[in-house]
């Protein structure tokens, strides 16, 4: 048998033996209607009968296209609905093998339903496939074929196609928005949201392109893009796009659409004259239709999405709608993400300066508090070799008070490194967690130790300092609310890229389970955390206690 691959010649039905047939004006081929004429119903017979209207009132005044195929897919018979959809008049494709219409990465499929039905007659197969168009794009068939080969008054395969063109486009659409939904919830920085949303829209919807740009507020006006992804992307920086109104190229959809803050579609580009500036990059690019979406925010418009397809007419109706849908979800998505940013920035100022503030205590107690307590323990060491020498008996008593103010510049000296605790040395770190631990034993009585299985090098002095004020933290906090007798500091590097502080106490532990993410303490360990790039976790620990860790990468 032969396959659809195979060049064909262009040939007629064989006659069926029967006078009601219809012949076609197109080739001269006599095809019998495919007409069931209930029995007993004479009046419908008698107007069926060699009825060539009868046959065309059925097949010709249907939105859907219906034909007549031969055992090797010739194409014997079509009906005028074929103009419509395919842009052939049914003279240019009579004879015409209707495979060569198919899009080369839907023929294997639709030839394999072919050969099914060949080998199966009466059987039914519904499929759908891309069709080409006599202007060069694709539209999109639902089509029925039923095999009748076999039945003496028809012998052919009788189709049914259906242009679902629209409905594959808003299909197409609406998985691009649940997509770039997705993409939205999972980014953290604009760039991210914007290349992801626009790597959807091309892969989901199919669509031949996508860009966002923003508007420049000076100057030339120019609308500079910050996110692609598809096909011909290096158009976008020939392109040049303004948006001022008195610039030859600020009045294409892109331009127009940010100056009126409406979409603005171009649905024939090769056509348009508003188009023209861009045409030629354009056809080269495989473009044949676009939309234009400002992004909005109350009276702004921040940027606009600009979507190309290979399909003419395309963005009609409801599927503009879609779209139009999802540029405002981007805009919501944009003003998130950069409230979050303004509010994170405003975040490490205040603990920058924070973090100065307590520097400057550190530096006044270092320079200040503890050189006067030095000094009085100095004067008063003298005094009391004096008296000593003079076997005066309140030499003790002066002694008692010298040793205490050798403690209180201690604990002075201790507090100062604590409110300033890591320098810029790479062991730093570990060097202020132990001391941390000491003095935590000795002002509060309880048993503080400070645990690290290796040598960690830490060249970032921030990060440093963010995790040395997450075990500090957790410490107070542990000690204020879970009135623990022991308290483990561990600090260990794992695999050589990730550092991981573990802070535990057998305290009576946090309340409920899980993590932990209340008061004001446990918010800004886990901003320090998010800081350093890394993540916090609280937990109940076993069989009591709490237990804080936090991992962090080695590298920024």
């Amino acid at each position: 048998m032969t396959t659809p691959h195979s060049k064909r010649k262009r040939t007629t039905a064989p006659l069926p033996p029967e006078n009601n047939t219809i012949r076609t004006a197109h080739d001269g081929a006599s095809i019998s209607p495919p007409v069931h004429i209930p029995d007993g119903d004479s009046r419908i017979a008698s107007v069926a009968a060699g009825s060539e209207r009868f046959f065309r009132a059925l097949t010709e005044n249907s939105w859907d296209r219906i034909g007549l195929l031969d055992q090797q897919g010739v194409i014997r018979y079509a009906s005028f609905s074929s103009t419509q959809i395919y842009g052939y008049a049914v003279e240019e494709l009579i004879g015409r093998n209707a495979f060569e219409f198919v899009h080369p990465e839907d023929f294997p499929k639709a030839s394999g339903l072919f050969q099914k039905v060949l080998s199966q007659p009466g059987s039914v197969v519904t499929t759908e496939y891309r069709a080409r168009h006599k202007e060069g794009h694709y539209v999109w068939m639902e089509i029925t074929g039923r095999n009748l080969l076999h039945d003496p008054d028809i012998r052919a395969i009788v189709i049914n196609e259906r242009d679902i063109t629209d409905r594959k486009r808003v299909d197409a659409a609406l998985l691009a928005t649940l997509e770039c939904g997705e993409a939205m919830i999972r980014a953290t920085s604009e760039p991210e949201l914007l290349e992801s949303i626009c790597a959807a829209i091309v892969k989901m919807g199919g669509y031949r392109m996508a860009w966002v740009g923003f508007p420049e507020m000076s100057g030339a006006k120019a609308i500079v893009p910050v996110a692609r992804a598809g096909a011909g992307q290096d158009y976008v920086d020939k392109a040049k796009i303004s948006w001022a109104a008195n610039n030859p190229r600020g009045t294409g959809p892109v331009g127009s659409a940010m100056r009126a803050r409406k979409p603005v579609a171009c649905r024939d580009l090769a056509h348009d004259p508003k188009f023209r500036p861009w045409r030629r990059e354009a056809m080269r690019r495989g473009y044949a239709s676009i939309i234009a979406l400002p992004l909005l925010w109350r009276s702004e418009c921040l940027g606009t999405l600009a979507i190309y397809s290979d399909q003419l007419t395309a963005f009609q109706e409801e599927e503009a709608k879609l779209l139009q849908n999802l540029a405002a979800d981007i805009a919501f998505g944009l003003v998130a993400l950069r409230t979050r940013a303004e509010r994170e920035r405003l975040q490490r100022e205040l603990l920058q300066i924070s973090e100065r503030e307590q520097r400057r205590i550190a530096q006044d107690l270092h320079d200040g508090l503890c050189q006067q307590l030095l000094g009085t323990g100095f004067l008063v060491a003298a005094l009391q070799r004096r008296l000593s020498q003079r076997r005066d008996p309140e030499a003790a008593s002066l002694q008692r008070i010298a040793e205490s103010l050798r403690n209180s510049a201690a604990d002075a000296r201790a507090l100062s490194h604590g409110v300033h605790p890591v320098d810029s040395t790479p062991r730093a770190l570990m060097k202020a967690l132990k001391n941390f631990a000491e003095v935590t034993s000795r002002m509060f009585g309880i048993r503080c130790e400070f645990v690290c299985p290796r040598a960690v090098k830490m060249g970032d002095q921030g990060k440093a300092t963010n995790l040395y004020r997450i075990a500090q933290e957790a410490v107070g906090n542990g000690i204020k609310h879970g009135n623990p007798q022991q308290i483990t500091i561990r600090l260990h590097q794992i695999a050589g890229s990730h550092l991981e502080l573990t802070i535990k106490d057998n305290g009576c532990g946090i309340a409920g389970n899980g993590n932990s993410g209340d008061g004001m303490g446990m918010r800004i360990m886990q901003y320090r955390a998010e800081m350093c790039g890394g993540e916090l976790s609280i937990k109940k620990g076993a069989p009591r206690g709490t237990v804080v860790r936090c991992r962090v990468p080695m590298r920024k």
